[in-house]
């Protein structure tokens, strides 16, 4: 498996922890971004796989903000 198509795998199950917890939490795509301080645009290119590579900052911003490990977002299935 090539690097990118591990970023891929990686971000897939990303985008999928973070949407599921939001939804979770009962929060929209705004509601996480100013509980996160991270850009809603930023957030918005997580949960569509627009953004390979988030960083750990913003991970643990996400983290933070739905009360999880940030090893639970960036967990490879």
């Amino acid at each position: 498996m090539s690097r990118r198509d591990l970023n891929r795998t990686r971000l897939f199950s990303i985008d999928l922890e973070v949407v599921r917890r939001r939804l979770e939490l009962g929060m929209d795509q705004q509601e996480l971004a100013k509980l996160s301080g991270v850009p809603k645009m930023t957030l918005s290119d997580i949960e569509s796989r627009k953004s390979l590579n988030p960083s750990i900052r913003t991970m643990y911003k996400l983290s933070r903000a739905l009360n999880c490990p940030i090893e639970d977002l960036m967990e490879v299935n």
